[in-house]
């Protein structure tokens, strides 16, 4: 779709309900919106309350109603970079078990390393001197 220059329209959605009927709108590609699994899951705002293994589950549930695209944020990563390493990992494995394949791989490594060229140049930054 990008490739051809097409607008990607990837309605959100938190769980199995959300995500059926999305698709009976007839959308192509499906985004799980953390606010949505938030609200659904805890009845709160997105605070960074829902748990990397909420999150994980989510992404597992929803695979498992839908053969769609789904596009998976984690805005914070659960933490520093080995805990967004992690995320990443358990978001494909999650999307795996159910014939999902990442095709961001490469740009999720090249994301780790910007982050953490970002993280060491604050870590410089904050140094007594």
């Amino acid at each position: 779709m990008l490739e051809k220059g097409q607008f990607i329209s990837a309605p959100g959605v938190f769980d199995p309900l959300s995500t059926r009927i999305a698709e009976s709108c007839g959308v192509k590609i499906l985004y799980m919106t953390g606010s949505g699994v938030s609200a659904s899951l805890l009845s709160k705002p997105d605070a960074g309350l829902v748990s990397y293994r909420e999150m994980v589950d989510r992404v597992r549930s929803i695979c498992e109603v839908t053969a769609k695209t789904l596009i998976v944020g984690g805005d914070t990563g659960f933490g520093g970079l080995a805990n967004v390493r992690q995320a990443v990992q358990g978001y494909e494995r999650a999307g795996r078990r159910y014939g999902k394949e990442s095709s961001n791989s490469s740009r999720f490594q090249g994301l780790l390393k910007l982050s953490y060229c970002c993280e060491n140049r604050r870590k410089n930054r904050t140094r007594p001197g």
